[in-house]
């Protein structure tokens, strides 16, 4: 059976949405994943694994049709290319979100189904995401963004000039001229910051930087200590027009210097009231002296876990 998307998938995640009734527009079984199905309704409160950036995994979970509940082993982001009907997924999307002539979609990786995937075609379903998984991973989400944001604060004072770039608190944006690498998992947010010669050339002293890691660590700790405690800390997430994956979305963050933002398309905390701790450890990468690792672990409040 030919099937046709005209649309990218509706998206509701962003909202903190875990469930949905939808339609499934698109049902069959892929190349790339063997054993596997996959689905795309027209609506879904699934977050898919970015496939330019991927820190945050895809959300798990369940779509119950009119016969059975069928498991949602992953979720990741598709692309469906106008002309030809051809579905690409994950790192193998040729183009870039916004090329005209082609659909991006989240698409639920699923269990095996047995029975005639055709008869799943245009049926009601209802979707949803485990709940503990996704409440974790955007707890370390949230946390790795006031990683970032300490993590600037506290390196201003390496730059021997003004910095390329500024971040929302108008500190030099060391995170984001140096990430190579971000990883979130339900246990960590985990970074990866290379300070090469490039950068050295735009001013940053990494040699110091490095060489004063563990009081940066302390300092970086206690400034978020401060923030959590504060009677700041509502966390939105603004968007605008028809909210599908091309949808710029933009996290937002009440701090006690004034409001934090930075584009991102993960799912986030309310407010940072929902934590108990959040635990920064930053370590240099044995035999690369320009590179470091930064653990973030974030620990929710007890009503929560």
């Amino acid at each position: 059976m030919l099937q046709t998307i005209n649309s990218g998938t509706k998206i509701t995640y962003h909202t903190g949405s875990l469930s949905e009734n939808s339609t499934i527009v698109f049902i069959t079984h892929h190349e790339s994943l063997p054993e596997k199905a996959v689905i795309i309704t027209e609506e879904t409160p699934f977050h898919p694994m970015d496939y330019s950036w991927a820190d945050q995994p895809g959300d798990i979970g369940t779509i119950t049709t009119e016969d059975a509940v069928i498991n949602v082993v992953d979720t990741l982001t598709g692309a469906i290319n106008a002309e030809s009907g051809k579905l690409f997924l994950g790192k193998d999307i040729p183009v870039r979100k916004g090329t005209t002539g082609w659909f991006f979609v989240v698409v639920h990786v699923v269990d095996s189904i047995n029975t005639d995937i055709e008869k799943l075609q245009d049926q009601t379903v209802h979707l949803e995401v485990d709940k503990q998984r996704r409440l974790q991973l955007s707890a370390n989400h949230t946390s790795a963004h006031l990683m970032a944001l300490a993590f600037n604060k506290h390196a201003a004072k390496f730059w021997r000039k003004a910095a390329p770039r500024n971040d929302s608190l108008n500190s030099p944006d060391l995170d984001q001229l140096s990430v190579q690498k971000s990883q979130i998992t339900t246990t960590e947010s985990l970074d990866h910051y290379r300070f090469g010669k490039s950068l050295r050339k735009k001013g940053f002293n990494s040699a110091d930087f490095v060489g004063q890691l563990k009081d940066i660590e302390q300092y970086a700790n206690a400034t978020i200590a401060g923030w959590l405690t504060s009677d700041k800390g509502l966390i939105a997430i603004e968007t605008s027009g028809h909210q599908t994956l091309e949808t710029q979305r933009v996290w937002k963050c009440e701090l006690p210097e004034g409001i934090a933002t930075m584009p991102c398309g993960g799912t986030h905390l309310t407010s940072l009231s929902q934590l108990d701790s959040v635990t920064l450890s930053f370590k240099p990468i044995e035999g690369t002296p320009e590179e470091i690792k930064v653990h973030t672990v974030a620990k929710l409040r007890n009503a929560e876990n």
